[in-house]
């Protein structure tokens, strides 16, 4: 019952304490209420004030007796960009409710959730997690261990195998989440995708909807493994990563990891949560409140099908030729890099649509790849609209950057949470966790302040980073979304089927390193392997490399995927200072975009 000063009503029975109080945090209600029970009537009625959301000075109180034992009149008001529904108090939930279940998985696309409102008074906890689903192995182990990208089939990260970290990272992430949940009570979770590895939900695309849990995936990589107190029942809010759609093919369960939103009820705990490839959730909490939007980025992940790049989801060398997902798309191997294309135009138009509609005090885009993969159009949206946070994934290690940090390109925080334990990490752990390759983060939101905490996996408290509010720029000219279609010839890849039905038999058998299937090759060798550009593969550049004339083939294959990609780095010269921005030790270059795609 705080009074606001100077707020006194000419009727001195009515000398009200003029509240703003929230119901459904779309509904401000604001009531005056007389001071003592002894006026039966009021001579005038109380007067409300209109508030707006940035008026966070008012006071919040509950006036149940107070406003109801009198006959003061209380006015009503909805707060200009908040009526846009106007549901009571009991359909504000305190869970995210999933839309109508739906045969197809691209059907909720842009889908917005109702409101979700967190009552309780802070500090409010968030967990961020990414990569994080390991492989089961036919050894008779009941707990999932990291997929092993570190090997020496794996030439660009091999390493040393650190016994106790590198067999179990999963689970020392899982163990230091349940610790962490005790003290935290995280509200949900968010999570940056890769969520099984090596290629996603070992089954087909296109197979009847609601078929989830055929592999017997879910329990002991998901269910079993993210519970205990601070943790059951907690939601996980997600996208999808590049190997859930398979890594180098389109053609895994990526559908069902969307349609185990509405898992059945004798598998699932009710907490997933990925209703769609993109789409977005308010969360309203005592005094501020977070939009999230979630983003498919998996088109940097695409190529023209014959550009055999390691990381290509539409890869002709391991899609067979009829690949389809049928209805859901793509519905081909041609198809599939105007599909991922056509899907980054749909978001792009969307963001633009929703960012600059938003009320909320923080705007955060989570989404699978850094976003120096699309810098080019992130950092128009980030300085346009005022994104205040990314959180991604898709490098294997632990990674905050804040607004001001020196080689932040983005002036944008932003969050790399790809050391879930699902893949072994890009660099060489600590046995007792004082290193940051594997862990998760622990987010604390206030009206002010998001400060993201860095757990590794023994623990350890790694870092601790302030994000305050980014402001938006309405001056930015919008983004251009009508992305170029790609054409090409497509034709089959020699042993294209024979290979990529290997890799299948090998995903069913659950082989640790693929057995006699080749390893997903470097993005170096394979272009050595592949290049039609006279490429001279016996130089040596500055540092004792190779002569990076294999940048002119990698602009080349990525031109036919993307052409205006091209236009902007060479706007940048990054052809030419390459190998000096890679090969400078501690020089974050500005634009990472073409470098992440030669090392991923």
């Amino acid at each position: 019952k705080a009074a606001r000063p100077g707020r006194q009503h000419p009727d001195p029975l009515c000398t009200a304490a003029f509240a703003r109080i929230m119901v459904t945090k779309r509904w401000y209600l604001q009531a005056a209420a007389p001071e003592t029970p002894r006026a039966n009537t009021c001579r005038q009625p109380c007067q409300a004030v209109q508030m707006r959301p940035q008026q966070k000075h008012a006071a919040l109180v509950f006036l149940v007796a107070a406003t109801f034992t009198t006959r003061c009149p209380v006015a009503v008001a909805t707060t200009p960009g908040h009526a846009a529904s106007d549901r009571g108090l009991a359909d504000c939930s305190r869970r995210f409710v999933q839309p109508p279940k739906t045969q197809h998985a691209t059907s909720h696309n842009g889908v917005a959730l109702p409101d979700v409102c967190i009552e309780e008074v802070g500090p409010h906890h968030v967990f961020v997690i990414g990569d994080w689903g390991g492989i089961m192995l036919n050894n008779g182990n009941k707990t999932p261990v990291p997929a092993d990208h570190r090997g020496h089939k794996f030439a660009a990260r091999h390493r040393l195998f650190v016994v106790g970290v590198d067999d179990s990272a999963q689970m020392r992430v899982a163990k230091q989440m349940r610790i962490r949940a005790e003290k935290s009570r995280p509200a949900y979770v968010l999570n940056a995708g890769d969520n099984f590895y090596w290629g996603g939900i070992k089954a087909r695309c296109g197979m009847p909807p609601f078929k989830q849990d055929v592999t017997k995936q879910w329990g002991p990589i998901f269910e079993d493994i993210y519970k205990g107190i601070g943790l059951d029942g907690v939601q996980w809010l997600g996208v999808l990563g590049n190997h859930d759609y398979g890594g180098f093919t389109f053609t895994m369960a990526w559908d069902q990891l969307i349609q185990y939103t509405w898992g059945e009820p004798s598998t699932s705990t009710g907490r997933w949560m990925i209703p769609a490839q993109y789409w977005k959730s308010k969360v309203r909490y005592p005094d501020f409140s977070v939009d999230y939007y979630f983003v498919d980025s998996n088109v940097f992940d695409t190529f023209a099908p014959g550009a055999e790049v390691g990381h290509n989801i539409c890869s002709q060398l391991h899609n067979p030729s009829q690949a389809s997902c049928g209805p859901d798309g793509p519905t081909s191997l041609c198809d599939c890099p105007n599909w991922f294309l056509d899907l980054w135009g749909e978001q792009l138009n969307w963001l633009q649509l929703h960012l600059p509609l938003s009320s909320a005090e923080w705007q955060v885009v989570v989404t699978h790849f850094p976003p120096d993969w699309g810098v080019e159009y992130w950092k128009i949206l980030s300085a346009a609209y005022g994104i205040d946070l990314f959180v991604t994934g898709h490098q294997h290690s632990q990674a905050v950057y804040g607004a001001n940090d020196r080689g932040n390109f983005l002036g944008t925080a932003w969050i790399v949470s790809g050391g879930g334990g699902g893949i072994t990490s890009e660099g060489m752990p600590d046995q007792d966790g004082h290193d940051d390759q594997y862990g998760f983060m622990d987010l604390t939101l206030s009206k002010d302040l998001i400060v993201v905490e860095a757990i590794s996996h023994g623990g350890v408290l790694r870092s601790t980073t302030r994000v305050q509010k980014r402001e938006p720029n309405p001056n930015i000219p919008p983004l251009r979304s009508n992305l170029s279609r790609v054409q090409w010839s497509c034709g089959q890849a020699p042993h294209g089927d024979k290979r990529t039905q290997k890799f299948l038999d090998w995903i069913q058998r659950e082989k640790k390193n693929g057995g006699d299937v080749q390893p997903v090759k470097t993005m170096q060798q394979t272009h050595l392997a592949t290049t039609t550009s006279g490429v001279v593969r016996d130089q040596q550049g500055p540092q004792g490399g190779p002569v990076d004339s294999l940048t002119s083939d990698l602009m080349k294959r990525i031109g036919e995927a993307s052409p205006g990609l091209v236009d902007a780095f060479r706007t940048r010269a990054l052809e030419d200072e390459l190998d000096q921005r890679v090969d400078t030790p501690g020089k974050l270059p500005l634009d990472r975009t073409l470098t992440r795609k030669r090392q991923y």
